[in-house]
């Protein structure tokens, strides 16, 4: 033990330092030949090295407090057909694995898979989400069958953030979470699919008599009782039995990050953050004994456990990736397993499920970890080793490419630093591997000979130890360059924009890349050599290029060579017609726009008027406001006779009629006790001249928020108190009406929609955020889709989808504000400064990135969508484009990945990394429970 004490000092710490680092040297003693596999020439076809130790890449983001305190059942074995099951849950996917091949073979799209289990027989996965929707999954098939909405489980819903099958046939849901994740769920749920009943164990339905936060949740082996304890401090465990209503009380005497039942169901497993492992009873819920497991100091606790098959053998993993075995019975350590570190954010795995091998999965950082479980190390647990990335981190094809990797660890005595027994380059062994220190009291570097590989390939370095230890750098040599995604994968057929290029291997300055897209050149104007966060577990690199132009409707192939070699992507851009380009008037400032189609006309707020376009010529004399300040919000009646401006500099509100825009009406806001120093925002008008409205407090003191005007009438009325206004966002906030005259509204986070018949206001229970919002509010046309904080909802509030993007497709752009949803929903439409991104509301994923030949400033709403067909005009400095994206929404992409959403019908009007968008950036997901947060703060940009 004590040759371990520095290891949590120093392994992070020094992997993430080199991990940066280029070539350190030459100096120290000669490298000294230690006997290794690698000295006949194969050729390398593969990204793992051929153990069933390995990672593997899935693009997701596994945020770790997410696995801390309480850790979601994420990962689920089907033993029938050899899989392994994986939530995805930041990118909307529940991933599948072959677990004898150890490769992803599939991947479904489920909005915010969280908690998942197999039914008893095997047939079906069940899968909770972030939404609280539940998801049947047939597992020999592969394919979603159902989605069961949060709000049809039970006769008055219930939010299913995790599920397990009992053995009855019922399933045992674990509520929503409070505000954050350390509060815990209030409430589980015993719910029967067959007849939909349901019984609610704690908020909403029967008093929990166990506890009232619940941290930790779990079904016991045998189906029989559900376990769960508090996410407090006190420790209570609870044994709940879900026929007879009995719970049995335990106590474990501090916080409990997990539990982890037998698969006989007469035990289970507790632990935490102290380290402590306790045996309790399931009946009784009574301590049968404890595991002293030799965690170092300041190891942050048990980090996760498995148990084999026939529960004989628990496999327990400290933060610092140390993974103990113990046997079950005598409850002594039989020894150690082999596990590995990777530099990012989640450092090691959670391990989640285990095969009759011995073999186990679960989350790791952007991937999943396969951990061998069946080659048990006896005596002390060895120190982990760390590896920096290889340098050179490229190389031909060909191979014969010098390489040195350093090591780490957190051993005093290096004498005792394990002999390197073999090196592996993707699924070949490193041709001439040895081993030599740099300079006395060193840790060694690893040096070799690349193989030849079959093609331009981005692979694994993994070390084996003499001891049993392996070390593991994911994807951290290219053979050639290597490309990841092409983004954006469509541009408009004039050229001149910026493309952007992510892959590996793609060389060291601007001046060693050159690309051609379709053939013509495409100079290269800025290149990233390293990924723009730390930790993060891959040599990520980027380039910026100028695109081309091209011809309408086509798809042209994007090369890229440097001196290692070239790739190419075939039909990597995709171009689309011009777009009709318009020169915003001299001196105009316009903040936002709407469509007129009964005469086929744009009309936007400028500072003091409204400026009007012509699609087929051009912007037309403007309406004069006489005494208008700053325009803002505008809307449109449904029927066309309306047209309703607010002014944001006067406090006043404008009434139009567009076929005699001579004539104005303007009803400056009443400025009374509770709603001084309001001005108007958002606003929409009904065919009568209603004009419902929200505002911002100009005093910044918290007024009320949401009101309306009778033209006709002049009246004014003030909406619901608790609806209040002061933050710094409030002139964002949007109004919107459907076309059955619902009106809807998102203000501090808080959505909520008005029946005009009767004013009567629904706040929505699940679509909410406890972070101020996100700006932003888009309804389609059909009035079946909602977007607002991060959130696709249906037009009863219900979510329906998370729109989400992989990180590496957040380092380049950044949003501006003025989401738009086309006219029956299927796509958002999120504005960048140079772009427009297409996401499909099916999945969640980012389809298409367009680049458009203007720069989109940081305005109140920078699109506008005509409520017929996928054209949109975006606002520009200087002028209006009004792009053609009808062939982009029929089309599928090439450059990303692209996932088939669930077919079937939904309870909800229609099918859900969305990513949360801030108003200048794109912003990674930050989910808990069913609140979304949503301008958590970034990574730099690139």
């Amino acid at each position: 033990m004590k040759n371990r004490i520095l290891q949590l000092f120093l392994i992070v710490p020094i992997v993430l330092t080199m991990a940066g680092c280029g070539s350190s040297g030459t100096g120290g003693s000669s490298p000294t030949p230690t006997p290794t596999p690698g000295t006949q020439t194969a050729t390398v076809t593969g990204a793992n090295a051929p153990i069933r130790t390995r990672y593997l890449r899935t693009d997701g983001i596994f945020d770790p407090n997410s696995l801390q305190f309480a850790p979601p059942h994420f990962s689920a074995y089907d033993s029938a057909h050899r899989r392994f099951f994986v939530s995805n849950p930041f990118i909307n996917l529940i991933d599948v694995f072959d677990a004898v091949q150890e490769i992803k073979i599939t991947s479904l799209s489920v909005p915010g898979a969280w908690g998942i289990d197999i039914s008893p027989d095997g047939a079906t996965l069940y899968a909770a989400t972030l939404m609280g929707d539940l998801y049947k999954i047939d597992t020999n098939l592969l394919t979603v069958t159902q989605r069961i909405s949060a709000a049809n489980i039970g006769t008055t819903g219930f939010n299913a953030l995790e599920a397990f099958a009992l053995a009855d046939g019922r399933l045992a849901l674990l509520g929503a979470q409070g505000g954050q994740s350390v509060d815990g769920s209030s409430a589980f749920a015993i719910w029967n699919p067959i007849n939909n009943s349901i019984d609610i164990q704690g908020a909403g339905g029967t008093p929990n008599s166990c506890v009232t936060n619940i941290g930790a949740f779990a079904v016991s082996g045998d189906g029989s009782k559900i376990l769960y304890a508090s996410i407090d401090s006190d420790g209570t465990v609870c044994s709940f039995d879900p026929v007879t209503g009995v719970t049995a009380h335990g106590s474990f005497g501090t916080f409990i990050s997990q539990i982890l039942p037998s698969p006989d169901g007469r035990r289970f497993f507790a632990w935490g953050e102290s380290g402590q492992v306790t045996v309790f009873d399931t009946s009784s819920a009574q301590v049968l004994g404890n595991i002293s497991v030799p965690l170092l100091p300041f190891a942050g606790g048990i980090h996760g456990g498995i148990l084999s098959r026939d529960g004989s053998t628990i496999f327990l993993v400290d933060s610092l990736a140390d993974m103990f075995a113990f046997d079950t019975t005598s409850l002594t350590e039989k020894g150690w397993v082999a596990n590995y570190q990777i530099a990012d954010s989640q450092t090691t795995i959670v391990p989640g499920a285990m095969d009759e091998t011995g073999l186990m999965i679960g989350p790791l950082g952007h991937g999943v970890a396969f951990i061998d479980g069946s080659h048990i190390q006896p005596g002390t647990q060895s120190p982990q080793i760390g590896l920096a990335f290889p340098t050179p981190s490229t190389g031909p094809v060909s191979g014969g490419t010098q390489m040195q990797v350093n090591t780490s660890s957190g051993v005093q005595n290096l004498s005792i630093f394990p002999a390197l027994s073999s090196a592996y380059i993707g699924n070949e062994p490193m041709l001439q591997a040895s081993t030599f220190t740099r300079a006395a009291g060193a840790f060694p570097t690893i040096q070799g000979l690349t193989q030849p590989a079959a093609t331009n390939l981005a692979v694994d370095f993994t070390a084996v130890f003499a001891n049993g230890n392996v070390a593991i750098m994911p994807e951290s040599f290219s053979y050639g360059p290597t490309i990841l995604e092409v983004i954006p994968n469509a541009t408009t057929a004039e050229g001149g924009g910026t493309g952007a290029l992510i892959g590996y291997g793609l060389g060291k300055t601007a001046s060693d890349v050159h690309i051609t897209v379709g053939g013509q050149s495409a100079p290269v104007t800025a290149f990233f050599p390293g990924p723009p966060i730390i930790p993060y577990p891959f040599p990520l690199q980027a380039v910026k290029f100028t695109l081309p132009a091209g011809a309408p409707g086509s798809e042209a192939n994007l090369t890229l060579s440097n001196s290692f070699g070239s790739i190419t992507a075939a039909g990597a851009i995709r171009y689309t017609n011009p777009p009709a380009t318009f020169p915003i008037p001299a001196g105009a400032v316009l903040n936002a726009g709407v469509y007129d189609s009964h005469r086929n006309l744009y009309y936007f707020s400028d500072q003091t008027r409204v400026q009007v376009l012509s699609p087929t010529s051009g912007f037309q004399a403007p309406i004069v406001l006489s005494g208008a300040v700053q325009l803002l919000g505008l809307a449109l009646s449904p029927d066309g006779s309306k047209l309703a401006v607010g002014d944001f500099g006067s406090q006043k509100i404008y009434l139009i009629n567009p076929d005699a825009p001579a004539v104005v009406h303007q009803f400056a806001l009443p400025q009374g006790p509770l709603t001084t120093g309001t001005t108007p925002t958002g606003l929409c008008v009904t065919n009568s001249g209603v004009v419902y409205f929200a505002t911002a407090d100009l005093n910044g003191t918290g007024t009320i928020a949401f009101h309306k005007v009778d033209t006709a009438t002049g009246t004014f009325t003030d909406f619901n108190q608790q609806i209040v206004d002061g933050g710094i966002n409030d002139r964002f906030i949007r109004v919107l009406q459907s076309p059955n005259g619902s009106i809807y509204s998102q203000i501090e986070g808080i959505v909520f929609r008005v029946d005009p018949s009767t004013d009567k206001i629904t706040v929505a229970s699940a679509i909410n955020s406890n972070s101020g919002g996100n700006l932003e509010l888009a309804l389609s046309a059909d009035g079946s889709t909602l977007a607002t904080n991060g959130f696709l909802a249906d037009s009863a509030m219900n979510p329906i989808n998370i729109p989400s993007y992989l990180d590496r497709e957040t380092f380049i752009p950044i949003a501006t504000l003025g989401q738009k949803l086309n006219r029956d929903g299927s796509i958002l439409f999120q504005p960048l400064t140079d772009g427009i991104d297409m996401i499909s509301t099916a999945t969640g994923r980012l389809e298409w990135r367009i680049e458009l030949p203007i720069n989109l400033p940081a305005i109140y709403d920078s699109l506008v969508v005509n409520g017929i067909d996928n054209k949109v005009l975006a606002i520009g400095d200087s002028s209006v484009v009004i792009v053609d994206l009808n062939q982009l929404a029929q089309l599928q992409p090439q450059g990303l990945s692209r996932i088939t959403a669930f077919a079937g019908k939904h309870e909800s009007t229609r099918f859900l990394q969305t990513v949360p968008f801030g108003a200048h950036m794109l912003a990674r997901p930050q989910l808990k429970g069913t609140i979304h947060s949503e301008t958590v703060p970034v990574q730099p940009h690139w």
